[in-house]
């Protein structure tokens, strides 16, 4: 008899477990965006001196509903079992409000942040008090935000970082060769010829992988294709470096380029570093993203500059065939690498 009594409060207990995460779903659909009483809409709130119930949330009606409904034989097991599932729901919904919070701040943060961006763009480059009221106003609703220290300065080091390339891009448009003396100055080619602000851009770039680089193919400085990616992101300078070798136009390296972009932009949105089988390590995913945001940086500038010293033409743009623009589209979406692992490169 004990054992069956043991084992119907089990069961008993596996239907009230159902119910309290369907409960929770329906609290969390109808919670606001910020998760604003998402807690205690589901687990009320308890002293935590003498564990007394002060506010009953909707686990309470739920579980004395159950109890009552529940065999009499059943109702003690069932009932010792009650603060236990508070303590573990109270948990799960505490970490779920703040997650919502979180999401709900880097949200309006982005919205905030893509404003000022966009005053910055249409500012006069050389207006330094509009530049730093801009920046200084996305750097203080960071300091609003309930972050830890780490993520503090990650979040402000980005935000300054994507303030300057605005500022940069926006310097570009107007002066392309002003725009170049700030990155560096003019240069100079083998042949004694100012550099182009693309040469600038990509000779300030380190290697990565054996594609990832000016000049570097193939896992060393001018090589061929035969070596394999290391992992997802150096397939796409692979094919960023084929699509070079073949480019015949300004337009084209600038078309190439914003094919690289588009798939950086992909590659970090979806963190798919983190997921890179080649990736063995939490310190090689670490250098993979960073090095992702170094080049997309890198590559917006380019294309910025380059478009300015060279418009592309209607004609270049929709002169790349569908089964070019599809194959485009897919990279973009799922990462070269992984993309073209299972057929020969250069038959795609």
């Amino acid at each position: 008899m004990a054992r069956q009594q043991a084992f119907d409060t089990e069961i008993a207990a596996r239907r009230l477990d159902g119910e309290i995460a369907r409960a929770e779903a329906d609290v969390a659909a109808n919670a606001p965006a910020d998760g604003e009483g998402l807690h205690h809409a589901m687990y009320g709130e308890v002293d935590p001196h003498t564990g007394r119930v002060l506010l009953e949330g909707r686990f309470d009606t739920l579980f004395d509903n159950f109890l009552k409904q529940a065999p009499p034989e059943l109702r003690a097991g069932l009932a010792s079992r009650k603060p236990a599932l508070r303590e573990a729901g109270s948990v799960r919904m505490a970490m779920q409000q703040n997650q919502r919070r979180a999401q709900y701040e880097q949200d309006r943060l982005s919205a905030a942040q893509a404003e000022e961006l966009d005053i910055i763009a249409n500012s006069d480059p050389d207006d330094h008090v509009a530049f730093d009221a801009a920046r200084y106003a996305g750097l203080d609703l960071i300091g609003k935000m309930n972050l830890d220290p780490e993520s503090r300065l990650q979040a402000e080091a980005a935000w300054r970082e994507r303030a300057a390339t605005a500022r940069i891009e926006a310097l570009i448009a107007r002066d392309p060769q002003r725009a170049l003396e700030m990155l560096g100055g003019a240069g100079v080619t083998r042949d004694d010829q100012p550099s182009s602000l693309s040469d600038r851009i990509n000779r300030n770039m380190p290697a990565y992988g054996n594609y990832g680089g000016r000049g570097w193919t193939g896992g060393t400085w001018g090589g061929g294709f035969g070596v394999p990616p290391i992992d997802i992101q150096d397939g796409f300078y692979k094919q960023h470096d084929a699509d070079y070798h073949d480019a015949k136009t300004p337009g084209d390296t600038i078309l190439a380029d914003r094919k690289l972009a588009a798939s950086l932009k992909s590659y970090l949105d979806n963190e798919v570093y983190a997921t890179d089988p080649a990736l063995k390590t939490d310190e090689e995913r670490r250098d993979a993203s960073k090095y992702a945001r170094l080049a997309l940086r890198a590559f917006r500038i380019k294309i910025a500059g380059d478009v300015a010293l060279h418009p592309l033409s209607a004609a270049e743009i929709s002169g790349r065939d569908e089964a070019q623009r599809a194959y485009d589209d897919a990279q973009a979406a799922v990462g070269r690498a992984r993309f073209e692992s299972g057929m020969s490169f250069g038959n795609w």
